[in-house]
């Protein structure tokens, strides 16, 4: 029995170096494996930002001249068009806005020469005729133009006897539109001659039924 434990010791003596080698390679192997780092993920490339171009030192674009917009053939031919369209608009109401206050202008002068006509009838009791033909002392009076002078004005304005009366007992006073004494580039087709006489009688010769207001 002494032998048989002899021999068994000897044995684990022989083979404790390698049991003992196997056990620390065992612990050093998880050591390891405890103390690895995590997997890192993999870096995602930066972005670049995109900076914005700045202008060029004579303000044009950075692609040079050939990088400007232009125009079309199409795009300029309704421009064109677009303008003739207002200016026909615009020209025919423009004309006719001037041509009513020229109108309206014409009809102040009648009315006051004709307040002037009846201050001198009371004073006179009859009223006087007037035309572009008269003396300069009765135009100072009587002004046969309708504005601030004849080359200004629009009418040239004459007084003279009513139809069937005479000039002591009624004047009539009318304003001619664009005659060679006044301002020829004047019409007014719609109205024409205005009219005025003493019994406040208004008229016109042109087709428009309402040229006085």
């Amino acid at each position: 029995m002494c032998t048989a434990r002899r021999r068994m010791m000897a044995w684990w003596r022989g083979h404790a170096w390698q049991y003992r080698l196997a056990r620390g390679q065992a612990h050093a192997l998880a050591d390891r494996q405890v103390r690895r780092p995590p997997c890192r993920e993999p870096r995602q490339p930066r972005q670049q930002l995109a900076l914005p171009r700045l202008p060029s030192p004579a303000g044009l674009p950075a692609g040079g001249a050939s990088a400007m917009p232009g125009f079309s053939l199409i795009e300029l031919l309704v421009a064109l068009a677009i303008a003739g369209l207002l200016l026909a608009l615009a020209v025919p109401a423009y004309h006719g806005h001037v041509v009513r206050a020229k109108r309206v202008q014409g009809q102040a002068s009648l009315l006051r020469l004709m307040q002037q006509q009846e201050r001198y009838y009371s004073q006179n009791n009859r009223y006087l005729a007037f035309s572009a033909a008269s003396d300069p002392s009765q135009a100072q009076q009587f002004p046969w133009w309708s504005g601030d002078g004849p080359a200004a004005s629009a009418y040239e304005i004459e007084a003279l006897a009513c139809p069937a009366s005479t000039i002591g007992q009624c004047v009539l006073l009318r304003a001619l539109p664009g005659t060679p004494k006044v301002d020829v580039r004047f019409h007014d087709p719609e109205c024409g001659v205005l009219s005025l006489d003493s019994t406040g009688q208004r008229g016109s010769s042109g087709p428009a039924r309402h040229c006085w207001p």
